[in-house]
């Protein structure tokens, strides 16, 4: 073996050993995090922190158009009877799907039966609701048998984030599956492109948020009358009727509300009604733009090699220019972290690929100390290595 190959294959090792002592490192520190209670601001706010929020948050204002496919009605604080008589003037202008969330779990009086007339017609998903235990559905709160065998939808965003970014395609409840109220509406509407996301290997998919200042059209009850021409724009469409504030041009309340990426408060309240965050998923459905994630797995090896590859970086240059090794290789261990987080973030936003590079970044941080204790560890106990010859 020559001198020039030996050099190269003790710059490899050497590297190779830093970056796995430094992915070592930051799992024992994250174990540790995670397990402290002293550490909970630290674990949440990694936890919660997600650079795809910005992105987000970026297209809220852009040009947009309106979707065209997807309407929402808002129905307030009406009762019973007056949500049917809303649902049978829209069923007029004729709709493909009307999607109601709620559950009307109780038969309440005889005014219902105007209700179970209204919904008996085969383009109408209703909600359910799920009691979890363990993460384990063990009841599901249905429509009551007295309306009939509807088309249901569970209703829940489960999520451990604070704000919703993803949506659980379904539930299965003593062997039924139950998919969730945006996902059954699109079964209902375009049953192929239902199927096509139904087939994509995963059970919790990131949602794909349409963006624009107004990505839904939105009608109140007070829109909603038989000589209103605007409600031709919903036939053979989707309609959703929800709470979505309590009348026409009501300021907004944090009733149904979460945070999520697509959030405008200016005082940091949730102000993202649930119903348009199942509007979101449908669009994402129907658009088939969907976001694909890099596994835990792919996270670390990605770590790996980002951090063995700088150091065969850092290691050559020590021994080249040790005078200013000091003074210049924090900064551009620093420069390395800020472009890792920009072509991260260009990747998403050109390709709906998501990598999460928090490990790789940690990574990279503790590799400047990892490599000093590692040099002055060889140094002392005098191995040789392309570091100490």
């Amino acid at each position: 073996m020559t001198n020039k190959t030996r050099n190269i294959v003790l710059l490899g090792i050497d590297a190779g050993i830093i970056a796995l002592l430094s992915l070592i490192g930051v799992a024992f520190f994250w174990t540790i995090i995670d397990s402290i209670d002293l550490f909970n601001p630290l674990d949440e706010y990694f936890e919660d922190y997600d650079y795809a929020d910005r992105y987000f948050a970026g297209i809220v204002n852009d040009e947009i158009p309106t979707s065209e496919e997807i309407f929402i009605v808002n129905f307030g604080y009406l009762n019973r009877q007056e949500i049917a008589e809303q649902i049978q003037i829209l069923q007029m202008f004729q709709p493909a799907v009307i999607g109601i969330d709620a559950v009307f779990a109780e038969k309440r009086d005889d005014r219902d039966t105007i209700l179970k007339n209204a919904l008996s017609l085969e383009n109408i998903v209703v909600g359910c609701f799920a009691k979890f235990r363990n993460n384990i559905p063990i009841e599901v709160i249905k429509p009551n048998s007295y309306f009939g065998n509807l088309k249901i939808g569970h209703l829940e965003f489960i999520s451990e984030d604070v704000s919703v970014r993803v949506i659980e395609k379904y539930i299965i409840f003593e062997d039924i599956v139950i998919n969730s109220f945006p996902v059954e509406i699109a079964r209902q509407y375009q049953y192929d492109k239902f199927l096509k996301f139904a087939e994509r290997d995963k059970k919790v998919e990131v949602i794909n948020y349409r963006g624009g200042k107004v990505p839904f059209k939105v009608f109140d009850y007070e829109d909603i009358y038989p000589e209103n021409d605007d409600l031709y724009q919903i036939k053979d469409k989707i309609v959703l009727l929800a709470y979505y504030r309590e009348f026409k041009n009501a300021p907004c309340d944090t009733i149904d509300s979460h945070f999520s990426p697509v959030s405008k408060s200016e005082y940091g309240h949730a102000d993202t009604k649930g119903i348009e965050i199942h509007a979101h998923v449908i669009d994402m459905i129907l658009r088939e733009d969907f976001i694909n994630e890099i596994s835990e797995v792919t996270t670390y090896i990605i770590a790996f090699i980002v951090c063995f590859v700088f150091q065969l970086w850092l290691i050559y240059y020590f021994k080249k220019d040790l005078k200013y090794f000091d003074i210049t290789s924090k900064p551009l261990l620093f420069i390395v972290i800020i472009c890792n987080m920009f072509i991260t973030y260009q990747i998403f936003a050109h390709y709906k690929l998501k990598i999460d590079m928090i490990p790789t970044n940690l990574v990279l941080f503790l590799s400047g100390e990892v490599f000093r204790f590692y040099e002055e560890t060889t140094r002392i106990l005098k191995i040789k290595t392309y570091i100490t010859k």
